[in-house]
């Protein structure tokens, strides 16, 4: 029991520590969680997961896909996809049947599996990870266009991919290809027909039950994980795996109803996937054997080059014909497809079901797949921000801003980062406002900044922080609350809220969102003040040492360094808790009045 206890608790914390380990190296995290696994399970054998959970392991595994499938539905919207539909049309259709033929001739000739094994080899292999395709996006910070394309195919091809690699399990075991060929037919049909008919009902009836406030906000999103397991768990006893479809499909349709609000339960289950993908590489790595995985001989690395250079460059360059994205997108496209934790678990409990059956060498499925998943995690992880940039289509460090707030005074700080060539782009819902920063030569959107659909809505290419600047301290508040998913904490700047007489230190101020900027006394109030007596925003270029005190001497103490300028590429955000560092050769942008 106390061995058991020690080794659930080491799970969960090795998971959370390869995480924050791969935050802080910049790795990406199912490679040190993987690493970490076959440490802690096959070479050390601290962990053994099979004695560890019994005949649960199955289940659990299943149920943790299932969340994870949920959640990712839950994070897909309809109005990316009005520009992109053929294209992930093609990705999800011809690309996974092209991958899976070019993996399943690979295996037969270069591995010299039979056709059975072949085939379910590249029905494990024809997915692309969302759970490395997801940070990857995040941390190149993607054009729009392409970033959305390579979330929907990745999260539209896990259900797929695990549903074929589960049909071809069937077939290789029921023997004989007329029947085998008929039933696996058959399969897709009732997979797609019930796995989309249980995820809208699941979808409908949490829709109905939240709208007519039939459950209570703590309880809502635990009904929500409750009957999505519910809906995964009929529809696999009706079609073997097509819960899968279900459950992403039922997320798909809760995050793109307009009904009510589900942006609460779409924050739980984000913190309950990480805890699960943590976990759940954990236990499948420290499941593998060693003589599964290594040594590695020269036809598995053929294999898997084949894998990297041919089967998917040629696969995208034939399924994108004459559609309509870039060569330099198609480029990417061919360089950009990692496997993640759906492989990982497929392969791991068919390979052990095969086993169980009495099919020698079924290991070796599972061992092939975490070598490829690990091996383009790798690949594409190094190669994909040099591409990118090369490609033109991202933005890993984006000096960029977004203001929240087109009045008069904000405009000027606008022009003002803009003249010193960063972009600059202004949110306002009062039209008055954004016609006069259009005026003034700047990029503006009129609309809620509050809006659930803002931030497809605009076009964030190289913007990188976020400053509310509105004279309402709830909706700055609010505002970077709102943002926080995209930009993080570290980039989300807010007004000094303004204190009421009698409010005390006990106000608003200690529950509200993004970090203060400039100074602590520096409110709206307080600006507009400055603005008001002829104030303005200057460059100041420093060529040798100056310090804060030698800033006040110069200027008075009235007057405020709003940014700072390194190098004249990164833009320096001054905010309350620290004081600015002020270097040689670098410029300030200040505000000052010239009363």
């Amino acid at each position: 029991m106390a061995q058991s206890l020690i080794e659930v608790i080491l799970i969960i914390a090795l998971g959370i520590g390869a995480q924050w380990l791969s935050w802080r190296l910049r790795l990406p995290a199912i490679l040190l969680l993987i690493m970490t696994g076959i440490v802690v399970g096959p070479i050390m054998g601290i962990l053994r997961p099979q004695l560890l959970f019994g005949h649960l392991f199955f289940p659990a595994v299943s149920v943790s896909v299932a969340i994870i499938l949920y959640e990712g539905g839950l994070s897909l919207k309809f109005s990316e996809l009005k520009k992109i539909q053929s294209v992930v049309w093609r990705l999800t259709t011809f690309t996974v049947f092209l991958t899976w033929t070019m993996i399943a001739l690979a295996a037969v000739f270069f591995l010299g599996f039979s056709l059975n094994w072949a085939l379910l080899l590249g029905a494990i292999l024809v997915v692309t990870g969302p759970t490395v395709i997801g940070p990857l996006i995040r941390s190149l910070r993607l054009s729009n266009r392409i970033g959305s394309i390579l979330k929907w195919e990745a999260m539209l091809n896990d259900p797929i991919g695990a549903v074929l690699a589960i049909l071809v399990y069937e077939a290789i075991t029921m023997g004989g290809f007329h029947q085998a060929a008929s039933l696996t037919i058959l399969g897709i049909i009732k997979t797609i027909l019930f796995g989309s008919l249980l995820g809208s009902v699941g979808a409908w009836l949490l829709t109905i039950s939240l709208k007519r406030y039939w459950i209570p906000d703590y309880l809502q999103s635990a009904i929500s994980l409750m009957l999505a397991l519910v809906v995964f768990g009929i529809s696999n006893m009706i079609q073997h795996e097509s819960g899968l479809l279900a459950v992403t499909l039922m997320g798909l349709l809760l995050a793109n109803q307009r009904t009510i609000d589900v942006g609460h339960i779409i924050s739980f289950k984000e913190n309950l996937r990480v805890l699960l993908i943590s976990s759940l590489f954990i236990v499948l790595a420290a499941h593998l054997e060693l003589s599964v995985i290594f040594p590695i001989g020269w036809r598995e690395v053929l294999f898997i080059l084949f894998i990297i250079f041919f089967v998917r460059p040629v696969a995208i360059l034939l399924s994108t014909w004459r559609v309509g994205i870039s060569g330099r997108e198609k480029t990417f496209l061919a360089f950009m497809a990692p496997r993640g934790i759906v492989a990982a678990a497929v392969s791991s409990v068919l390979a052990l079901e095969l086993v169980s059956a009495g099919a020698y060498g079924a290991e070796r499925i599972a061992g092939l797949t975490f070598l490829v998943v690990i091996v383009t995690v790798i690949f594409y992880g190094l190669i994909a921000p040099f591409l990118a940039r090369y490609l033109g289509i991202a933005s890993p460090n984006p000096q960029g801003v977004i203001i929240l707030g087109a009045h008069k005074w904000a405009r000027k700080i606008g022009v003002a980062i803009k003249q010193e060539g960063f972009p600059v782009l202004l949110v306002d819902s009062n039209p008055g406002n954004v016609l006069s920063a259009h005026q003034d030569g700047l990029n503006a959107y009129c609309g809620d900044f509050l809006s659930d659909q803002i931030i497809d809505q605009l076009n964030l290419d190289g913007i990188g922080h976020l400053l509310a600047l509105t004279p309402n301290d709830s909706t700055n508040s609010l505002a970077a609350l709102h943002f926080l998913d995209f930009f993080g904490r570290s980039e989300i700047f807010r007004l000094p809220v303004m204190q009421k007489p009698g409010a005390g230190d006990h106000n608003l101020s200690s529950r509200t969102y993004g970090r203060v900027l400039f100074k602590s006394e520096a409110t709206y109030t307080k600006l507009n003040k400055l603005f008001l007596e002829q104030g303005s925003v200057e460059k100041v270029q420093v060529l040798d040492s100056f310090s804060l005190d030698d800033f006040e001497n110069t200027y008075g103490k009235e007057a405020l360094i709003l940014f700072v300028i390194e190098n004249k590429t990164t833009l320096k955000i001054v905010t309350a808790d620290r004081a600015p560092h002020i270097h040689s050769n670098s410029e300030l942008l200040i505000l000052r009045s010239k009363k």
